[in-house]
């Protein structure tokens, strides 16, 4: 006769729920998604980082260094102090968050700034849409420019065509016209090396932190009471076309093609 014996109880083991963000870094990991939908997840994150309010540690370190290249010690003496204000004000805004994060959930949050977040919404949505449809675009020409060498494969001169550029006008008041150049891609809506004459003539100063460029300032201001936005090619194009930038009342802006 044979005795049965009873299993050993099941041990749960359940892992945690993976964030979207852990999702997001495997599904880029493991190369599921080619680089269209890698350009349109990058550009919508691009939106999130740029919402963070910037600091001029870069400009301030610029200006010690030169300060210290004339020996100028009043200047180094009165930089180094704006430095650790900045530091120490960066310092009390954090814990002022986390006492924030302490007493509120984020829907409380979302509730109160909800204007805020519904036009975040609104610009990470026409962010995908536009970058999607650049992206599909950009497909379908890539595809047709490879069907095209494919059917004139053997001809003895097979016609190419010709790139169009495109460039930006903008114009002050005054009459003066600046020429933005314009530089299609994931980045070329921030590359602020690429268009660096263009945005000094508008009134900016390209700076460098790390690997990266900024300018200065970094946002718009509005005269709408809406919030001020990231500066980048886009936003001073809409906002000068919608004549909402504060700093560039009477301005226009047009697009040229250059054949």
């Amino acid at each position: 006769m044979t005795t049965a014996t009873n299993a050993p109880a099941a041990t749960d083991t359940a892992k945690p729920a993976q964030t979207y963000k852990e999702l997001y870094n495997e599904a880029l990991g493991a190369q599921s998604f080619g680089p269209a939908p890698r350009n349109v997840g990058e550009a919508i994150l691009k939106i999130i980082s740029e919402k963070k309010v910037p600091v001029s540690f870069a400009k301030l370190n610029k200006e010690i260094a030169e300060a210290a290249g004339r020996n100028d010690v009043d200047a180094i003496l009165k930089l180094s102090q704006d430095l650790k204000n900045v530091k120490d004000n960066e310092s009390q805004n954090k814990k002022a968050l986390q006492e924030l994060q302490s007493k509120f959930k984020f829907h409380d949050i979302v509730q109160a700034f909800h204007d805020e977040f519904e036009e975040l919404a609104y610009q990470l949505a026409h962010k995908a849409l536009t970058e999607t449809h650049v992206q599909l675009v950009n497909a379908s020409k890539k595809t047709r420019s490879s069907n095209k060498s494919s059917d004139d494969e053997g001809s003895p001169r097979s016609p190419r065509g010709k790139n169009k550029t495109s460039i930006l006008i903008f114009t002050k008041p005054d009459g003066t016209e600046i020429t933005f150049p314009m530089r299609m891609g994931p980045k070329g809506n921030v590359d602020f090396k690429f268009a660096e004459e263009a945005y000094k003539a508008m009134g900016f100063e390209l700076i460098k932190d790390g690997d990266e460029y900024g300018v200065e300032p970094g946002t718009i201001e509005l005269n709408n009471g809406e919030p001020e936005l990231p500066v980048n090619r886009t936003n001073l194009v809409d906002t000068i076309t919608a004549k909402t930038a504060k700093s560039f009342e009477g301005w226009s802006v047009k697009k040229v093609v250059i054949d």
